[in-house]
């Protein structure tokens, strides 16, 4: 009994030897299997690292200097951009002087003048012989204020023309009565010098109209009943037309008798 308790301590001994041997030696390899893997990632670090000289030159990222601007340049553009300024206001003021008018009274005349395309230039536009200035002249007139002034003026001198004692100077008066045209801003001013030319036209017209017939030729009547139909065209009133009828209608009869004849 004895023997069998002493063989079953002596078991139970060796078995704490072998668990104590076995403990020693895992704790033995632990630094050395953490010591291996640590090999194996500088082994491994190494073997991707670039093959680079030893003694070749580190180069670094030099800092990117901020460009330094010409001050020529800079001159050159404010030169630049005053002139477009100059120019542009140059422009401006000319278009606007050459919607300026002047009057000026000059020895029993009154000159009309306009601005022209520059700063403050100007040119005669008309002289009117005879005209009243007004009463007080204003330093700047613009186009709607002048033109009535020279229309009418132009009206009053081909009146004036046809008045006269003598044979009227008919070129002469449409001439002043053409300008007047050109000078009407309104309807009643063109109305006005319209109906005076058509007037000086059919004045004309009825002229040659009998001129013609006195001769009494066929191609001459039929040339005096041509001028007599433009005369119709040229807008007469009432007495007007009833007269150029009357001469058609003795002209048809003429011509009637030299085609029976």
């Amino acid at each position: 009994m004895q023997n069998s308790m002493l063989i079953q301590k002596k078991k139970t001994v060796l078995k704490a030897l072998q668990t104590d041997i076995k403990s020693a030696e895992v704790a033995s390899r632990k630094p050395e299997n953490q010591k291996d893997k640590v090999d194996k990632i500088k082994s491994r670090a190494q073997a991707e690292e670039p093959d680079v000289p030893q003694d070749a030159p580190i180069s670094l990222p030099t800092p990117s200097m901020p460009k330094r601007i010409d001050p020529l340049k800079i001159v050159l553009i404010l030169t630049t951009i005053g002139l477009l300024f100059l120019i542009g206001f140059l422009v401006y003021t000319s278009n606007l002087n050459t919607k300026k008018y002047f009057l000026r009274a000059s020895e029993g005349a009154l000159e009309v003048w306009k601005g022209t395309f520059s700063p403050a230039g100007k040119k005669r536009l008309v002289i009117m012989p005879g005209a009243e200035p007004p009463q007080e002249i204003k330093p700047v007139y613009s186009r709607e204020e002048v033109y009535p002034l020279i229309c009418e003026y132009y009206i009053e001198k081909a009146d004036a023309l046809i008045h006269v004692p003598a044979m009227p100077d008919f070129v002469g008066i449409k001439t002043n009565l053409n300008r007047a045209l050109t000078f009407a801003t309104t309807e009643d001013h063109r109305k006005a010098a319209q109906i005076r030319l058509n007037r000086i036209d059919r004045g004309i017209l009825y002229y040659k109209a009998d001129v013609a017939a006195s001769r009494g030729t066929f191609t001459a009547l039929e040339a005096a009943m041509g001028f007599l139909d433009q005369a119709a065209a040229l807008d007469p009133d009432e007495i007007e037309a009833e007269l150029i009828e009357k001469k058609k209608k003795s002209i048809r009869e003429l011509l009637n008798d030299l085609k029976a004849n």
